[in-house]
């Protein structure tokens, strides 16, 4: 198997817009690693080449991920057009140029479907279907991620309980199993967010985490659950000992919330995920900022602080993940799109003039 972040493909085509353009088909096999630092040169090498052997002999499964990632209106028609070629094409080897290059031969059908134990097999994904895959010539199953039952719902939060109150140490007569459930099927919003896999887990995070009890609005639930995120950063907790933003550098919740915000807008705007460069810039900026703001010195040089809360930020936070190598995003889109909507009314834990407001969304 094989994953490949589809944007990748489409961002690396914009940065080499005077060069050569490369087919979908060259992409998969000669970045089989996405420029991972956790191979040597040689290695690549050696990988690239068992892929390419791999493609033609039709036993790779490459998964396309994110397809709702690339913008229509740019991107998306270009790319459209190579992954049809790539399913109606089969692959044959160029001896002369030694690489990968497709048959020649039009059939009209998704090549090798005939054979079930031949043949490359693709999948592709999509965060909401939509009419993302309008754009494929072909027939292909289309198997979506649906919501919980009420009984698969109600499965998930009893073992839930379960597992909590042995965490904390109590008998499971201490608690009634069906208290979780009970309280997101009395509001519909909740309820909604609650039966998508994605969310279950939060929500439920939320109702342990603020005396069992759920907000009544999903906005509230998602302040809530970024608010107890940023507060075990920054306020003292007896069981946490990952607790470096007060106590260590002297910073409050305010320009952490500053940062997400930055950060939400930046994803928000953008095809690619958050790199490690572009995450210390935007630390830097907000660092800069705060201090201004305060006229208080930063506990540590600012190299020194960029560096530690870019660590915090990538693997401490609770609320990004790594997707793929040196990129980064929020664990759930649900929570950059909050996030990026709230910059536009708040700024450093201000609430913005009309004027701005409409100002931000005018641009």
């Amino acid at each position: 198997p094989i994953l490949i972040p589809i944007w990748k493909y489409v961002d690396q085509l914009k940065d080499n817009r005077s060069g050569r353009k490369r087919t979908l088909l060259e992409f998969i096999y000669e970045n089989p690693t996405l420029s991972s630092t956790c191979f040597t040169d040689e290695e690549q090498k050696q990988l690239s080449f068992l892929v390419r052997e791999a493609l033609v002999q039709g036993n790779v499964l490459v998964i396309f991920e994110g397809l709702d990632e690339v913008p229509a209106h740019v991107d998306r028609s270009d790319l459209m057009k190579e992954i049809n070629t790539l399913l109606e094409r089969g692959i044959d080897y160029d001896v002369i140029h030694d690489k990968l290059t497709y048959s020649v031969y039009e059939k009209k059908e998704i090549n090798n479907t005939k054979d079930p134990l031949f043949g490359n097999r693709f999948i592709i994904t999509s965060r909401i279907e939509g009419n993302y895959f309008e754009d494929i010539n072909f027939y292909i199953p289309r198997l979506i991620i649906e919501d919980m039952t009420n009984d698969a719902l109600k499965l998930f939060c009893n073992s839930y309980m379960k597992y909590i109150s042995t965490e904390a140490g109590r008998s499971t007569e201490e608690y009634n199993m069906d208290q979780l459930y009970d309280a997101i099927t009395q509001n519909k919003d909740i309820f909604h967010l609650a039966i998508n896999p994605q969310l279950a887990s939060v929500v439920a995070g939320v109702y342990t985490q603020y005396d069992d009890k759920l907000p009544e609005k999903r906005i509230d639930l998602y302040e809530k659950a970024i608010e107890k995120m940023i507060e075990r950063l920054v306020f003292p907790c007896i069981d946490n000992s990952v607790n470096y933003v007060s106590k260590e550098f002297g910073l409050n919740s305010t320009l952490i919330w500053s940062i997400m915000q930055e950060i939400a807008e930046y994803l928000h705007s953008k095809v690619e995920g958050l790199s490690e460069k572009v995450l210390q810039e935007t630390i830097r900026k907000c660092l800069i900022d705060y201090q201004t703001r305060s006229s208080e010195n930063l506990l540590m040089s600012l190299d020194d602080f960029v560096a530690k809360l870019v660590d915090i930020f990538k693997y401490q936070a609770g609320l990004f993940n790594e997707f793929g190598q040196n990129s980064f995003r929020f664990i759930h889109r649900t929570f950059q799109e909050y996030l990026a909507a709230k910059s536009i009314i708040y700024s450093n834990g201000s609430e913005r003039s009309e004027d701005m407001i409409y100002e931000i969304i005018k641009s």
